[in-house]
Formats: structure tokens, C-alpha cells, sequence
């Protein structure tokens, strides 16, 4: 019937027999092109695009490619590929019986054997063999791979990359990138998987984010996990977790709540709930445990059965293994400790500690040497800096910084007993009181009290500047502001504001009153 029209080909009975003055069609076999009467049209196989009137720009290869078809633009390659499209628009189909089954929808790209072959829904796109070959209404779906999202049939907004990625999904809002990526996800909703074997037992689970090669591998049911890592809570199968980092918190298996960030932090727990580790290694050792807090490389990494245990800093609390309530805050801080209900705040504070208990550091360098001694306590920069003894207490930066065995002493106050070694039983109270003390059974409060005394022993300063000057004299008793002031000899009693404040050699006196023997 072609009267003016130019350009065209036909091959084949009845090919392109309606053509009258339309141009450049191409019609290859038996009544393909049949009632075409439109331009730019390719038909190639029996009966395809036989359909096709005044459509233009349609491009079919394969027999019954595109066969029903009135619409413009579309393109079908492959035996039965959108075989059954009439009206729908701006379809792709590669393969053989790709998007046969589509009829009226728009918007499909399907590329692979049986491809969207039951698809009736819109706007999705399939590539690899048999992926979405099950999908009827489902919309806004993605597969790429063989079999990829192969279930789906009414879910949408799904997207699958690799091999067997959400092969059984029947669910909504999934998301699967890699081989075998939430291949066995059929009800879950709103999760994310990208890496290899990711996600790859969720069945029902919610909400979960799985990034890296095997990450979540064992979430079947649970719900707002996220691993971002290779083998990222592999086998995890509880709920509201997050592990970030290579084997991050890899071997657990219903713990919840838990925070993992670093590689192989938290790797070792199985059921242990409420942890938070943030650091290489951090809490790798603990199975069973709950509620640690470790923030730091190595940070108590080798912690099994302690429980209460915090950790904030580089290697802090490293060793410590089945010691409990135990805090440790800064760089290496308690590193070597193994023992239980210890405190250590500061830079390297209690970093040598091993089996000492009952300890308490606040400060740089606070308590460093100390290994088994027990109960002690300080506070402030190097306080206690080389104490290995028990029982001793020092609040100020330098107190007692120099002590090593000297037992029951204890310093408030800049610099208080900062040159005792081994003396016992002080007590020294404000700025530099006892500051050059070595020896025992000294008691100082007030500033500057004693600060002098060295060697001198049971001498007793209660007030400003009492008994400031006296350095190895015994038996010394001072109350009041600058009593015995300047005294350097012994069994001196001076009670009272200026009492005996002159008395430099005079021993055996005894003073009570305001400047009592203030001249003596």
C-alpha cells in the first residue's frame, strides 16, 4: 500500500502492508509491522509490533516482541518481550518474555531473561536474569543481578545490586547491594545492606543498616541494628546495636544496646548488653558482660568478667580482667591494673597499679608508681608520684610527690610533705606545710606550718607560719598564728597567737596566751 512514502524495508508476508506515506520503518518477518502506519519504526521477528498503528520511534526484535503494542517509543528485544503492552510508554526490554506481561504501565527498563516478566506495576528496572520476574504491582523497584529481588511481587521502592540480592523479598523501603545482600529478607522493612552475604539471614527484621562484607550476617528477626565494617557484627542477632570497624563486635549473638566503634572492639561478646566501646580493641575480651564503658585504643581490651568498669583514654585500664567498679580517665590511665574499685583521673594517674585496691588519682602523673598498695588516695599534679605504700592520702599538686613507703601520712595543700620518702603517720594542712619533712608523727595545718622540719619528730603546728622555722627539733607543740615562729629546739608548748614567736634555742618552755613569752 506504500504510495509516497521513503526510507522504508520490508521483508517478510505482510510485512509493513499498511504503510502508505510514512518513512523509514524496518520490517523483518512474517506480518511484522502489519498495521504500521506510523514513522521510525524497527520491527524484527514474527509478528512484532503487528500491532502498531500510528506509533512512531518503536523499536522490536524478536518474534511477538512488542506484538499488542499502540504506543510510541518503546523498545523490546527478545522472543515475547513486552509482548503484551499496549497503551504503556516509554518501556525498555531485553531478554526473552522481558515485561510480557506489562499492558498499560509506563516507565520499565528490564534487561535479562524473564525480566519483570509478571510486571504490571510502574516505573521499575530490572537487569540480570530472572530479577523481578515475580513482580506484578510492586513500583519504583531497582534489580540488578541474577536473580535479584526474584519474589517481590506487590513491594515497592526496593533496590537490589548482586547476585541473589533480596531474592525472597516480599517486603517494602530494602535496600541490597552485594552478593547474596538480604537474600533471605522476605517481611523485613527499611533495611540496608551493602557488601557481600550482608544482611544475608534477616528474615522479618526492621530497620537495620548493614555496610561491609558479612556485616550482620546472623540479624534474623532483630530490629535497628548498624555495622559499618567487614564482618561487622557477624553474628548478631539482637537489637539496637552499633558496631563501626573491621569485626567490630563480631561475635555476638543476642546482645542489645551495645556500641561498638573500632576495629575488633567489642569482637568477643556474645550476649553482653548495654557496652560501649570506641577504639581499637576496645572491650575485645568481654563475652557475658553488660554495662562497660571503654573509649580509647586497647581500652579494656582484655576485661572478661569485670563489671561497672569505664574507661576513657589510650590503653586505659588494658589489663584488668576480672576487677570491678573500676574508672579510669586518660592516657594510660590504671594500664596494668588488675585489681577492683579503683579510680584514676588524670594523664598516666594509677598507670603501674597492678593489685592495689581502694585507690583513688585525680591528676597528671597521680599515683603512677604505686603496684599493690591499697586505699590510697590523690589529688592534684604528680600528687603521690612515686608512692608504692598503702593508706595515704594527698590533695595538691606535689603533696607528698616524693613519698615511696612512708605509711597513714596525709597532705591537703600545694607542696604539703613533698620531700617525705619513708616517714609515717604525718599530717600536713595547707600551702607547703611539712614541705622538706622526712621524718614521722608530725602533724602541720596552716600554711607554712613546719615547713622547715626535716628530721625533727612528733612535733605538732596549728596555725600560720608555726613552728616554720624549726628543722630537726623534737617534741614541739605550736597553736595559734606564728607560734614558735622561730624556734629550732625541743619540748616546746606555745598556745596562742605570737606565743614564743621570738624563741629560737630555749627548750622546755611552755607558753599559753596572746604573745605569751613572745620575747623569750
Amino acid at each position: 500500500a506504500n504510495t509516497s512514502g521513503t526510507g522504508n524495508t520490508a521483508v517478510g508476508h505482510s510485512t509493513l502492508s499498511a504503510i502508505t506515506t510514512n518513512s523509514d520503518c524496518t520490517a523483518v518477518g512474517h506480518n511484522a509491522l502489519l498495521l504500521c502506519t506510523g514513522n521510525n519504526n524497527t520491527a524484527v521477528g514474527s509478528a512484532a509490533l503487528d500491532a502498531l498503528t500510528t506509533g512512531a520511534n518503536c523499536t522490536a526484535l524478536g518474534s511477538f516482541a512488542l506484538t499488542a503494542n499502540t504506543a510510541a517509543d518503546m523498545t523490546a528485544v527478545g522472543f515475547g518481550a513486552l509482548t503484551s503492552n499496549t497503551s504503556g510508554i516509554q518501556s525498555t526490554a531485553v531478554g526473552r518474555s522481558a515485561l510480557s506481561a506489562i499492558s498499560t504501565n509506563s516507565n520499565c527498563t528490564a534487561v535479562g531473561y524473564f525480566t519483570l516478566a509478571f510486571n504490571t506495576g510502574n516505573e521499575n528496572t530490572a537487569v540480570g536474569s530472572a530479577s523481578l520476574d515475580a513482580n506484578t504491582s510492586g513500583t519504583r523497584n531497582s534489580a540488578l543481578g541474577y536473580n535479584t529481588l526474584s519474589a517481590n511481587v506487590t513491594s515497592n521502592d526496593c533496590t537490589a545490586v548482586g547476585h541473589n540480592a533480596l531474592a525472597l523479598n516480599t517486603a517494602d523501603d530494602n535496600t541490597a547491594v552485594g552478593s547474596a545482600a538480604l537474600d533471605t529478607n522476605t517481611g523485613g522493612t527499611s533495611n540496608t545492606a551493602l557488601g557481600t552475604n550482608a544482611l544475608t539471614a534477616c528474615n522479618n527484621g526492621n530497620a537495620n543498616t548493614a555496610i561491609g562484607t558479612n556485616t550482620l550476617t546472623g540479624v534474623v528477626n532483630n530490629l535497628a541494628n548498624t555495622a559499618l565494617g567487614s564482618a561487622a557484627m557477624q553474628n548478631g542477632n539482637g537489637t539496637r546495636n552499633v558496631a563501626v570497624g573491621a569485626f567490630a563486635f563480631q561475635n555476638s549473638t543476642f546482645g542489645n544496646r551495645n556500641i561498638a566503634v573500632g576495629a575488633s572492639a567489642l569482637n568477643a561478646t556474645t550476649t553482653g548488653s548495654e557496652n560501649i566501646a570506641i577504639g581499637d580493641l576496645a572491650l575485645s575480651s568481654i563475652t557475658t558482660v553488660s554495662e562497660l564503658v571503654a573509649v580509647g585504643r586497647s581500652a579494656l581490651s582484655t576485661n572478661t568478667t569485670g563489671v561497672r568498669n569505664t574507661a576513657v583514654g589510650h590503653k586505659t585500664l588494658q589489663f584488668i580482667s576480672t576487677g570491678s567498679d573500676c574508672t579510669s580517665v586518660g592516657y594510660q590511665a590504671l594500664q596494668f591494673n588488675t585489681a577492683a574499685e579503683i579510680t584514676a583521673v588524670g594523664s598516666a594517674a594509677l598507670d603501674a597499679n597492678t593489685s592495689g585496691t581502694r585507690n583513688s588519682a585525680l591528676g597528671y602523673n597521680t599515683l603512677s608508681a604505686i603496684t599493690t598498695g591499697d586505699d590510697c588516695t590523690a589529688m592534684g599534679h604528680q600528687a603521690l608520684l612515686v608512692n608504692t605504700a598503702a593508706e595515704i592520702t594527698a590533695v595538691g599538686s606535689a603533696s607528698l610527690d616524693a613519698n615511696t613507703s612512708g605509711l597513714r601520712n596525709t597532705g591537703v595543700g600545694y607542696n604539703t610533705l613533698s620531700a617525705i620518702t619513708a616517714g609515717d603517720d604525718c599530717t600536713a594542712i595547707g600551702h607547703n606545710a611539712l614541705a622538706v619533712n622526712t621524718s614521722s608523727e608530725i602533724t602541720a595545718v596552716g600554711s607554712a606550718s613546719l615547713d622547715a622540719n626535716t628530721s625533727g619528730t612528733r612535733n605538732t603546728a596549728v596555725g600560720y607560719n608555726t613552728l616554720s622555722a624549726i628543722v630537726t627539733g623534737n617534741d614541739c607543740t605550736a597553736v595559734g598564728h606564728n607560734a614558735l615562729a622561730l624556734n629550732t629546739s625541743n619540748n616546746n608548748t606555745a598556745v596562742g597567737s605570737g606565743a614564743l614567736d621570738s624563741n629560737t634555742s630555749g627548750g622546755s618552755n611552755t607558753a599559753v596566751g596572746w604573745n605569751a613569752l613572745g620575747a623569750n
